[in-house]
């Protein structure tokens, strides 16, 4: 078994040499950092590189890199924006087409719709071209031709600094890939193995994204998106009346009767049906009516009854005490 104090001074001798052959054509010195450290009981820690880490060192290679990178590959990000009326959008789709075609680009989406106004028939449309970076000036200049611009605006971005800061990280990750790659085979048990594997998993997907993200950055910079949207001229001629007058004004008419007899259909079917809903509470109406009233009636029986019997002895009364007068 290899001793610790030489797998440790193997591994940092190893790193150093892969830091510095990374960022040789940077021309930019990295700090150094220990990204692997065995302890006395066998575990395995992980201390990546982080550029965060010290924000003063981290400005100042910050800064560095943005000097080297002038020398470099400009990353310039276009976009513009542009709102054309035309005479025909089937006609002006054409053209962009063809334009788009011819200067190496490609549409990347592409939408139209048909309107209807007041019997007038329009159509507008949108779309987001592609062109390529030396062809953006040329794209624009033509497409402005093929209508009257109702709004135009454009902008770039700088994302040069972006790019090889993103680049610079990658890099930082492969060097700690292909150390974590020669420790899986010196690995002393299972354990820190399997800590290994788990590490070099995570390195692996941040060098993914990073790559990623410098694709994207490399794609937005190397064609430029122009987003369009194309509406036709509305028609604002007068338009003389035309010889159907007559047969337009008949066609009114007998649609004004066709509802009046809808209605008077749709009432007569709408009074069927409520017809048996309605007999049923007639019904119960009724029956309820003449338990009332029978209810009433013996309620007014029964009141007569009591004020019959008061009377007649309110009238015993009466006469005991004229008796007892006498």
């Amino acid at each position: 078994m290899i001793p610790k104090k030489a797998l440790i001074l193997g591994i940092i001798s190893l790193l150093t040499f892969s830091l510095s052959a990374c960022t040789s054509d940077n021309k930019t010195a990295l700090p150094s950092s220990e990204v692997y450290q065995y302890s006395d009981t066998g575990k395995t820690d992980f201390y990546a590189y982080d550029i965060g880490e010290n924000k003063a060192e981290d400005s100042e290679v910050f800064e560095n890199e943005a000097t080297v990178t002038s020398s470099r590959e400009k990353k310039i990000v276009t976009s513009a924006a542009m709102i054309l009326i035309v005479k025909s959008c089937d006609e002006t789709e054409g053209k962009i087409r063809e334009l788009v075609e011819r200067t190496g680009g490609y549409t990347e989406t592409s939408e139209f719709n048909r309107h209807t106004y007041k019997e007038r028939e329009y159509e507008t449309g949108n779309m987001v071209l592609r062109v390529p970076a030396e062809q953006y000036k040329t794209a624009i200049a033509e497409l402005k031709t093929f209508g009257s611009v109702s709004s135009f605006s454009e902008g770039t971005t700088d994302r040069t600094v972006q790019f090889y800061d993103i680049q610079r990280r990658c890099e930082l990750k492969v060097a700690e890939e292909a150390a974590l790659v020669a420790m899986t085979e010196k690995a002393a048990n299972v354990k820190e193995l399997i800590d290994i594997e788990a590490r070099l998993s995570e390195v692996r997907a941040e060098i993914e994204s990073y790559n990623a993200q410098m694709n994207e950055i490399n794609d937005l910079a190397s064609y430029s998106t122009i987003e369009l949207t194309i509406n036709e001229e509305a028609d604002v001629t007068i338009r003389p009346v035309s010889g159907n007058l007559l047969s337009k004004i008949g066609n009114g008419f007998k649609t004004s009767v066709n509802g009046i007899v809808w209605f008077l259909e749709s009432s007569v079917v709408f009074l069927v049906m409520i017809s048996v809903p309605l007999m049923l509470l007639a019904v119960i109406v009724s029956i309820g009516v003449l338990i009332y009233k029978k209810a009433n009636k013996k309620e007014s029986g029964k009141q007569e009854n009591t004020k019959a019997r008061k009377k007649t002895k309110k009238t015993k009364c009466v006469t005991e005490t004229e008796r007892k007068t006498q």
